[in-house]
């Protein structure tokens, strides 16, 4: 049952006078709320009317029902009042009454089915046929409406048409790579988000602070005695190594007796090595280890011998182009949209030569001076 179908019509005055009256019930007293949605909804169903419907339909307002003359309209498939419905339009149609509905809160199932979708049709239809009969195009407000209408109409045609404009494909690289450029120096993509694993890094080092000293400063251990004290944690932790509090507590023993031993934690690491800022050789052997738990081989750098612990493994997501191409070129149009709407805009003013008065603003209400 459409929205038309509560009212009668009882000559003309609207909603303020002896206009639709629910049920047939005579006048009808309105709350404050239900006045203001019922008022909203004529607003909307006549200038929907006025710009759309008398196009989808076949007639203007105001004039005896003659027939028309619609290019791939299709047949009449229903006649409200004056109105004359073609079956090409009902879809827009639908959709109109659908928006009306759901902007006043009220259930707007689907029309999924040919007899629904010619409800809603003309459910939108007579709600515009009251409110001219109600003589809407003569109200004050319906000019700012209307044109309020066309100008979205106009802004959503142009960008429907600006969107329409495929990407090119070096576009789409460029930004995957400029997105890819923020992750190296730190920040955070709108994109992807690269795979990370966890690693610890057990270093037997030559010098206490991990960095190579001056002359002056002798190092804890020479390379045998920290590669031979490296060897005996490995072999120590290597049956512990999948549980991490037993592989620290391991480790944590020979902190204790040598101070030369220590843990470096390395969370979240970026797996791509393009992308990640771990020291490179460490990097290597914390991703080629087989799985969480592994240990590697004791390897020596120019601070120590290190050995590492491949820890959970953190999925990434869109790493590949093909994977975010649609966000990418989502990007894409929007980043176009908006430089050359906001340039159409610009020659629009040209076009018509505006002219604007800034002088004659100051102190007018609302504006700021």
């Amino acid at each position: 049952m459409y929205i038309f179908r509560f009212c009668q019509w009882k000559g003309r005055g609207g909603i303020d006078g002896d206009g639709p009256t629910c049920l047939g019930a005579g006048r009808k007293v309105y709350s404050p709320l239900m006045r203001g949605m019922l008022d909203r909804a004529h607003r909307l169903a006549g200038i929907l009317l006025l710009v759309l419907v008398s196009g989808a339909c076949g007639e203007p307002l105001g004039e005896a029902p003659r027939p028309a003359v619609v290019p791939d309209a299709g047949p009449i498939v229903a006649r409200v009042g004056g109105q004359q419905l073609h079956r090409g339009r009902l879809p827009a149609l639908a959709a109109l009454a659908e928006d009306l509905r759901r902007e006043l809160d009220l259930p707007a199932p689907p029309a999924d089915s040919p007899a629904a979708l010619l409800d809603r049709a003309v459910e939108v239809v007579a709600l515009a046929e009251v409110a001219a009969r109600e003589g809407a195009e003569r109200q004050a407000w319906f000019a700012e409406e209307r044109r309020r209408l066309l100008a979205r109409v106009y802004l959503q045609r142009l960008v429907e048409r600006l969107d329409a404009r495929p990407v090119a494909e070096e576009q789409v690289r460029r930004l995957y790579q400029q997105e890819r450029h923020k992750l190296r120096r730190g920040e955070s993509s709108e994109i992807f988000s690269p795979s990370r694993v966890d690693g610890l890094a057990v270093v037997v080092a030559f010098f206490p602070d991990l960095h190579v000293p001056g002359d002056w400063e002798r190092p804890l251990l020479d390379r045998e005695q920290a590669r031979q004290l490296a060897g005996r944690i490995h072999r120590r932790a290597r049956g512990v190594a999948r549980d991490t509090d037993a592989f620290l507590a391991v480790v944590r023993g020979f902190m204790k007796d040598h101070p030369a031993v220590q843990v470096k934690e390395f969370w979240h690491s970026i797996i791509a090595a393009d992308l990640t800022r771990m020291d490179p050789r460490l990097h290597r052997q914390l991703v080629e280890l087989p799985g969480p738990g592994s240990l590697s081989q004791p390897f020596v750098t120019d601070r120590g011998v290190v050995i590492m612990r491949r820890g959970i493994t953190i999925p990434g997501k869109g790493e590949s182009l093909e994977r975010v191409r649609k966000q990418l070129e989502e990007m894409l149009r929007h980043r176009r949209r908006t430089e050359l709407v906001e340039k159409h805009l610009q020659g629009l003013r040209e076009k018509l030569a505006v002219r604007v008065y800034s002088e004659r603003l100051r102190g007018s209400e609302g504006v700021v001076p």
